[in-house]
């Protein structure tokens, strides 16, 4: 469906899950694109490859197994205050002190996503928002991706009819 989107539509909005088609849920790691995660990706990535884009914001890293490591975008960025002690009590228990440095190492932006756009000053083609999860972070992060998105850009949000308690859990 990438390829029937209007590319001169001002507004492109995104919504898909595990009642799209019946489609099932997959694993993060999956690249079949017949799952809800798999597609995710492909969508992305199609986004990127059909319009040409050069830069990508990701608000809520969580794991960069799930999403971010698997985008291919020539500046990839990414925000996400990752708070180490909700990793490690309970969230993702079986995180190591491995996977947390090198979560670190690719964290671009260890801050929330209000404190990011008061300080930034970039401009992005395609945004991916994942953060917190509640309505009232989720519009402002809406409506601050749209003061720095480029003409032409992209923005999906991720987690708009989340399918368990974990999909709308706040850390």
């Amino acid at each position: 469906r990438v390829d029937k989107m209007d590319p001169n539509a001002d507004i492109v909005l995104i919504m898909g899950g595990t009642n799209d088609n019946n489609a099932p849920l997959g694993t993060w790691d999956t690249t079949d694109t017949s799952t809800f995660y798999g597609g995710l990706n492909h969508l992305i990535n199609e986004l990127i490859r059909k319009n040409n884009y050069k830069s990508y914001l990701e608000i809520g890293l969580d794991n960069p197994n799930n999403n971010y490591n698997k985008i291919k975008c020539e500046l990839k960025e990414c925000i996400d205050p990752f708070l180490e002690e909700h990793h490690k009590n309970g969230f993702d228990a079986k995180l190591t002190n491995e996977f947390l440095k090198s979560v670190e190492s690719i964290l671009t932006y260890k801050m929330t996503s209000d404190e990011f756009f008061v300080q930034n000053n970039k401009k992005y083609d395609i945004i991916f928002i994942d953060g917190l999860h509640t309505k009232e972070q989720v519009a402002k992060d809406i409506i601050n991706s749209l003061k720095v998105l480029n003409p032409g850009g992209k923005i999906i949000v991720h987690d708009c009819l989340p399918n368990n308690e974990r999909a709308q859990s706040v850390p």
